[in-house]
């Protein structure tokens, strides 16, 4: 059995400027990928990223400058199963994760999403 997988390493920058002070904005962050097939018809995968961002500042009001901080992460499992039949099975899972921190929001809420998904080849 041949185990493979792949490392991705990435960094993200992103501006945008204005005439009004919201519309400056300015965020990046790392980010960190891969997937590895243990086997034949399996693969499993993930990424985590972090963004900062920071938008409406301005040097005559440094008070007026708003903050965020996003953490995601994803991770999905793919599997490409057979039956008795013949037939040819698969099965995909997947579950997403998100944190936001800002200076505008007390508590935000942690978002988690996740579903399964079956289909059959014939």
């Amino acid at each position: 059995i041949a185990l493979r997988g792949n490392l991705e390493l990435g960094y993200e920058m992103n501006a945008g400027d204005g005439q009004l002070a919201w519309q400056r904005r300015f965020s990046q962050g790392p980010s960190i990928g891969g997937w590895i097939a243990p086997a034949e018809g399996w693969r499993f995968s993930g990424r985590y990223r972090l963004s900062e961002s920071a938008w409406g500042y301005d040097d005559n009001d440094l008070d007026a400058r708003h903050t965020e901080t996003r953490h995601r992460f994803n991770f999905e499992g793919d599997w490409a199963l057979g039956s008795l039949t013949g037939a040819d099975w698969h099965m995909k899972a997947c579950y997403d994760f998100e944190q936001i921190e800002s200076d505008q929001v007390v508590e935000a809420p942690v978002r988690h999403a996740a579903s399964v998904q079956f289909a059959l080849n014939f």
